[in-house]
C-alpha cells in the first residue's frame, strides 16, 4: 500500500511582512517554514486555501491571480473572530 500525505494537516508559515491596505484590510506576506514546500508552492488563479489561526479557527481565502514579486501573500478583511485574530498577529507569528 502506498503512503499518502494527509493534506488536511496545516503547513506552518511565518508572517514576514504585514501591509495595511485600507481600513480593516491587510496583506500578509508568508513564507512556509518547510523549505521544500516554500520553494515548490504553486497555484492557479481562482484557487483557495484554508488558513489556520492557532487558537481561533480557520477560514477560506482566495489566492491572488499571481504571486506579487514571487512572494506568497493573502489579503484579508477583518470581519469575524478568526480574521480578527489574524489581524492581531505580528511579523514573526505563525499561521497554518
Amino acid at each position: 500500500m502506498s503512503e499518502q500525505k494527509i493534506v488536511t494537516v496545516p503547513e506552518i508559515a511565518t508572517i514576514e511582512e504585514i501591509k495595511d491596505e485600507i481600513v480593516d484590510v491587510k496583506t500578509f506576506y508568508l513564507r512556509f517554514d518547510n523549505k521544500e514546500i516554500d520553494g515548490n508552492f504553486k497555484f492557479k488563479s481562482g484557487q483557495f486555501i484554508m488558513c489556520t489561526i492557532f487558537g481561533a479557527g480557520e477560514f477560506a481565502v482566495s489566492l491572488p491571480p499571481s504571486p506579487e514579486n514571487d512572494r506568497f501573500h493573502i489579503t484579508v478583511r477583518r470581519i469575524g473572530k478568526v480574521t480578527n485574530a489574524l489581524h492581531d498577529l505580528q511579523v514573526g507569528d505563525k499561521v497554518g
